[in-house]
């Protein structure tokens, strides 16, 4: 594969993973998601695999919308780092709520797939 190709399946793995994190998608979300994985919120508050996705399932925090703005993707061997920003329409605790927030992922290949092991958020203010 080229870095190019790389590139692209780590953009189709992230779109995967908001597909499947709107559709509240265990199945996808656990293979995409590494065992080891470290989640940090904008928030400040931070998950493991297993956390992240018990609060997808049936935590407060219901994705009504997730969108990726300007992410680039650097290929680093068998690692991936993302970075860009994020939009995201959230029903917390039954409050609508619009955020904005800078983030940095870091994938790892895993066989001819990709999976993240690292997410990090930085909220930004909005214009």
């Amino acid at each position: 594969m080229t870095t190019r190709d790389d590139e692209a399946a780590v953009m189709a793995a992230d779109d995967e993973r908001i597909r499947a994190t709107l559709a509240a998608d265990m199945l996808a979300l656990s293979a995409l998601y590494s065992e080891d994985l470290v989640y940090v919120h904008a928030s400040g508050i931070q998950d493991s695999q297993s956390s992240l996705l018990a609060n997808v399932k049936d935590g407060p925090v219901r994705y009504r919308d997730l969108r990726r703005e300007q992410a680039q993707v650097r290929i680093f061997g068998d690692t991936a780092v993302m970075n860009g920003g994020f939009t995201a329409d959230v029903i917390m605790n039954g409050v609508d709520r619009s955020f904005a927030a800078s983030f940095t992922s870091v994938w790892l290949r895993s066989g001819a797939r990709w999976i993240m092991t690292a997410w990090q958020a930085t909220a930004v203010k909005r214009a």
